[in-house]
């Protein structure tokens, strides 16, 4: 089974280009916590290309 640190360290850079950006932000009852992953084709430089 795959430790927290060995996924979040997990370098998938030579199988592809593509990046996974996850927004985090707190629900609005204040008691969750919600995200959302979008799979980019690549790095980006500035948040409005997001």
């Amino acid at each position: 089974m795959a430790l927290l640190s060995d996924l979040i360290n997990l370098d998938l850079s030579g199988r592809t280009g593509k990046i996974i950006a996850e927004y985090i932000w707190v629900g609005g009852s204040g008691m969750d916590v919600r995200s959302k992953a979008r799979t980019l084709s690549g790095p980006v430089d500035d948040p409005s290309k997001l």
